[in-house]
């Protein structure tokens, strides 16, 4: 992702990660940090590893 961004010439500002977390995207501290802080406007885009960690749950009820 590091090298991705600087690829494209995006700044990080802040790592969201959840390390070897086994539970739906509400239950992740640090993805209801990234909400919080979108809601501030602290960054434009966020880069995720793989999609489906980036919202467990749309994949849970399936």
């Amino acid at each position: 992702m590091e090298e991705y961004a600087k690829l494209n010439n995006f700044e990080i500002v802040k790592v969201y990660a959840d390390r070897a977390k086994n539970a739906t995207s509400e239950k992740q501290p640090e993805f209801q940090k990234m909400i919080h802080d979108s809601a501030l406007n602290l960054f434009e885009y966020v880069i995720v590893h793989k999609l489906d960690r980036f919202r467990r749950d749309r994949y849970d009820r399936q």
